[in-house]
């Protein structure tokens, strides 16, 4: 039994609970495919009316996947590397679509996979101390698990500076971008889960859930970060090309835009021009083609020389001094660009069919 992620049944509610502390409970494939096993039982059982989804520790709901775990198994050429990746997107697609509400209640770091395993879920509740972000330009790869279906629909360029930033935004700044509805205090939410779980087998839908958690909420005491510099992000990031967008944050005699000029020069070259063109794209898709698109672009990652380097620097080495394949935006081709898009050669994903648990439970 895997004791990194723990499931019950209390009430209504099946509940599961992320318990990886010493790694801020960052994914594994024995993790993803557990919370699969689960979803399919409890979608089956009429005892059974919502899930929750919560960490066992405050500090951090989850930090994502396991990056070094992708790191080595990449090194030895590990087929399980980009089976973690198809199960990843498929337990996304299936938080987001599942046939009774799913709760995911977040405190603490969420970041990458974790925001896939909360933003996605019908009901995402974030405690006041939650902290969020995709910041994978920083490792050589791109913000995946479907984060461009919704970072693509927020209002103005916001998304888009998320995205290639990889900037941390907060509970209320995300409640501002319409990623959740309720946040709480974190004092509260051991009374919260508490409420929850004593709710009736005949109470426990999606309205009386949502009257539960809304009883709870608590009103933003300062002004939205996110907010205050929305007219700056819309001025810089609303371009028709990176290039662009590079070029009017160094024209610009604003510290703001010095100070998010030097985070980009920071971000993998390559990642930048592709996640660019990802949320592009993505405004045009549904969640399945994101997704779709998140894992044909993943096999190109996994195969690429930035990931490797960008791990190596910011988590195995950690010298903070990676060195690109690509040491401009010049030198990332549209050509290159257009291949990591590529469906040739790359095996294809549907979201919609059940993995192969083929992790021994």
């Amino acid at each position: 039994m895997n004791q990194d992620v723990l499931t019950k049944e209390n009430g209504a509610l099946g509940i599961i609970t992320l318990n990886r502390p010493k790694a801020l409970n960052a994914l594994t494939l024995e993790m993803i495919a557990h919370m699969h096993s689960s979803l399919n039982e409890w979608e089956q059982n009429k005892e059974i009316q919502a899930i929750l989804l919560h960490s066992g520790e405050k500090k951090s709901y989850c930090a994502g996947g396991d990056i070094r775990w992708l790191y080595e198994s990449g090194k030895k050429e590990d087929k399980k590397q980009l089976q973690f990746f198809r199960d990843e997107y498929r337990l996304n697609y299936r938080i987001a679509n599942y046939a009774k509400p799913v709760i995911a209640l977040t405190s603490g770091l969420t970041m990458g996979g974790g925001i896939g395993i909360s933003l996605h879920a019908a009901l995402p509740v974030a405690s006041d101390c939650t902290v969020f972000a995709m910041p994978e330009t920083s490792i050589g790869f791109f913000p995946d698990i479907g984060a461009s279906y919704f970072l693509s629909r927020c209002a103005g360029a916001m998304g888009m500076y998320l995205a290639l930033t990889g900037n941390r935004f907060d509970a209320y700044e995300a409640q501002y971008l319409g990623l959740l509805t309720y946040v709480v205090e974190q004092q509260s939410l051991d009374s919260l889960k508490q409420d929850l779980v004593s709710l009736s087998l005949e109470n426990a839908n999606s309205s009386t859930l949502e009257t539960c958690i809304a009883s709870y909420t608590k009103p933003a005491n300062k002004p939205c970060g996110l907010e205050e510099n929305l007219e700056s992000i819309n001025e810089y990031f609303s371009q028709s090309s990176l290039e662009e967008v590079f070029e009017k944050l160094a024209v610009s005699d604003s510290s703001w835009a010095q100070n998010i000029l030097t985070v980009l020069k920071s971000k993998s070259p390559l990642s930048l021009k592709i996640t660019f063109e990802q949320i592009q794209k993505a405004k045009k898709l549904s969640l399945d083609q994101c997704l779709e698109m998140d894992y044909i672009l993943s096999q190109h990652f996994m195969k690429s020389d930035d990931f490797y380097e960008g791990v190596r620097a910011m988590v195995i080495d950690k010298d903070k001094n990676p060195r690109w394949k690509q040491r401009t935006l010049e030198e990332v081709t549209p050509e290159l660009v257009n291949c990591f898009f590529a469906r040739e050669n790359v095996s294809t994903l549907n979201v919609t069919s059940q993995p192969e648990l083929l992790i021994e439970m």
